[in-house]
């Protein structure tokens, strides 16, 4: 059962249309928005699933060791469109199988991992044996439908720390996170190809209660009070949260 929230991955890319043609053209995200190397995904429904922005070189900090983003897991309606991004000859790390049908694991050209099924749970996938690999797929819908991310998997430097400071919202996707020692895990928001930012669509929108439940950090609340701006001080992750519209 879907959520009634829906929390929206951001990530900062070197090239924009690289990542943009894994995901829309490969795998089968929708463009929702594409203007000035911003590029909004969702599902068929027009949903919004995830977020790629492009950081230029010159502008970027390329830290060594793992990234912040460790994997994305996203549960889709149809395993029809799930089987169809291998059919159009995407590449993956890993094939799965589940009682509805197949899934995957592929990695972006960026590096971030992508696991795409249709089960009612990622518990419920079996790994394939590359020697029992389909001569083929069966080619199907163009586009994923009624898209939601699962399970969103960090790297962090301090696990215990990140997981009670995360426990202070509440989020519509599992949250898994594996302590590492990487620069990447010390950048500043926005300045890396990673995860940057966490955006997050309440339906039950309570600005008061955010407020109070991060009071001992600094926050950013516009006049208008329609959206906070916190910045995760244990991952240097941006987390925007508002009201789902």
């Amino acid at each position: 059962m879907m959520s009634k929230d829906r929390l929206v991955p951001v990530l900062k890319t070197n090239n924009r249309r690289l990542n943009f043609d894994f995901y829309v053209e490969q795998i089968g995200f929708t463009v929702l928005l594409e203007d000035a190397g911003v590029a909004s995904l969702g599902d068929a429904q027009k949903a919004l699933c995830l977020e790629i922005e492009e950081l230029p070189a010159n502008r970027a900090f390329q830290p060594q060791g793992k990234k912040k983003l460790d994997l994305m897991v996203f549960r889709v309606n149809s395993p029809e469109s799930v089987e169809a991004g291998l059919a159009r000859g995407l590449q993956f790390d890993a094939l799965y199988q589940g009682p509805k049908g197949w899934a995957y694991l592929a990695t972006s050209p960026e590096g971030d991992r992508v696991l795409v099924h249709s089960e009612e749970s990622v518990a419920a996938l079996n790994l394939v044996d590359p020697a029992d690999y389909p001569a083929s797929f069966q080619a199907g819908p163009l586009k994923l439908d009624q898209v939601e991310l699962e399970e969103l998997r960090l790297h962090v430097s301090d696990k215990e720390g990140s997981k009670a400071h995360y426990q202070r919202i509440q989020w519509p996707a599992n949250l898994v996170f594996t302590e590492a020692e990487s620069d990447y895990l010390q950048a500043e928001a926005g300045q890396a190809w990673d995860l940057f930012q966490l955006r997050l669509f309440q339906v039950d929108w309570n600005l008061e209660q955010l407020q109070k439940n991060l009071e001992d950090q600094e926050v950013f609340v516009p006049k208008r009070g329609n959206f906070l701006l916190a910045t995760d001080p244990y991952n240097q992750l941006e987390w925007w949260i508002q009201a789902y519209a």
